[in-house]
């Protein structure tokens, strides 16, 4: 629609309204995306390469401009760039059928143009002391993602009042990020010997009771087999003991149990592991950090990348292609892509996938309409009580 065939014009809409009734326009959006550029914006990666401008004189038309746009639509439509009000009380306030309110809750947004939701007010009840599990069971919950030991008890004895679903996308696969640069770490055949070092089938039955599976790809989840060569004895003398730096995500309680059931384990292997809470900085300097892989968007090159751009240290080659890849339309080719660049790191074993936990969706057997999205997003809007 612009004069530069490489832009598009994006014109608001009235299919959405804040709260208060106003309706964002190009203006918002400039803005809100401009706080999170480069260079150190938490979706800087998201707009990178792309040109933005508002147009029109009430700032309803945003142009956005990029050499390719393959997949400008599911970067646009990433989560960490949707629009926030400004926080009215310590709140954000969108323009979707749900608005939080003092108490943390959430309830009906009076100015969603569209059919508002079936159900007056969702109530969070989420607590990290606390098993989603045994709040379902005793009814303190109508709703959950369930994962690990939680996720394995349901499954063993459901109670009648509970329907379980497994859930794909909101998976999360945890793996090793080593820094190449470093001591023992600069040695392939090191590196390749750690990587199967590690026992995922036992992980996955003692951490998780099952719930999890091994894993050797994180876009491909069907992959069964190591993409490095395998070395079968430890490549140092003896008498050494490799001293490693381990950091993980301390948000993260599955990141907290996989890091020290990967200490004690390496540990029998002669290989003292330190752990310590961490990011994926650049001032966060370790050997090794512990990634998982949860990306709210389904197309892999994103998905990707998303992983990747988290890391201080990626390979400029690898962003590399992961960028000269972003004008790739076929669903197939971009898959192909995705994993052409992921089993270059696994080969060298730069990359060290470990386990992908599962996930179940869990809510009371009354409760009908819940959609589950990508990772992060339930869609309520629809959710009703289905009485006899």
């Amino acid at each position: 629609m612009a004069d530069d065939p490489r832009c598009r014009s994006v014109v608001s809409g009235d299919a959405a309204a804040y709260p208060d009734g106003r309706i964002p326009n190009g203006a918002d959006i400039l803005s809100g995306w401009n706080e999170r550029r480069w260079p150190s914006g938490d979706a800087a990666w998201l707009l990178e390469g792309l040109e933005l401008d508002r147009a029109g004189e009430d700032g309803s038309t945003l142009l956005v401009c990029e050499v390719s746009d393959a997949e400008l639509a599911a970067r646009l439509g990433h989560p960490d760039l949707w629009i926030w009000n400004d926080r009215a009380g310590g709140f954000p306030s969108g323009p979707g059928p749900f608005r939080f309110v003092a108490d943390g809750s959430l309830e009906a947004n009076p100015a969603h143009v569209a059919a508002g939701p079936w159900v007056e007010r969702v109530r969070d009840v989420h607590s990290a002391e606390t098993d989603p599990a045994l709040m379902l069971r005793l009814g303190e919950a109508d709703v959950a993602v369930l994962y690990g030991r939680s996720a394995a008890e349901m499954l063993r004895e459901p109670p009648d009042a509970i329907e379980l679903t497994e859930l794909p996308s909101w998976d999360k696969s945890y793996a090793l990020w080593l820094d190449t640069s470093r001591r023992w770490l600069n040695d392939p055949s090191f590196r390749r010997w750690l990587a199967g070092a590690i026992d995922r089938e036992s992980a996955a039955g003692f951490l998780f009771a099952g719930a999890a599976r091994p894993a050797w790809s994180l876009i491909s989840p069907a992959r069964t087999a190591a993409a490095w060569t395998s070395v079968a004895r430890r490549p140092v003398s003896p008498g050494s003991t490799p001293r490693l730096s381990l950091r993980y995500d301390p948000l993260d309680p599955h990141a907290e149990l996989v890091a020290q059931r990967l200490r004690a384990e390496l540990g029998l292997h002669g290989i003292e592991l330190l752990l310590g809470p961490g990011s994926g900085s650049a001032d966060d300097a370790a050997d090794m950090r512990l990634v998982v892989h949860r990306p709210p968007v389904a197309d892999p090159l994103i998905a990707l990348q998303q992983t990747l751009a988290g890391l201080a240290d990626a390979p400029e080659h690898v962003r590399g292609m992961l960028r000269s890849s972003r004008g790739l339309a076929d669903a197939e080719a971009r898959r192909a892509a995705a994993e052409l660049v992921e089993n270059g790191l696994l080969v060298e074993a730069r990359l060290i996938p470990i386990l992908r936990l599962r996930a179940w969706l869990a809510h009371d057997s009354a409760l009908r309409g819940v959609e589950p999205g990508p990772f992060g997003r339930l869609y309520l809007e629809r959710a009703y009580w289905k009485r006899p």
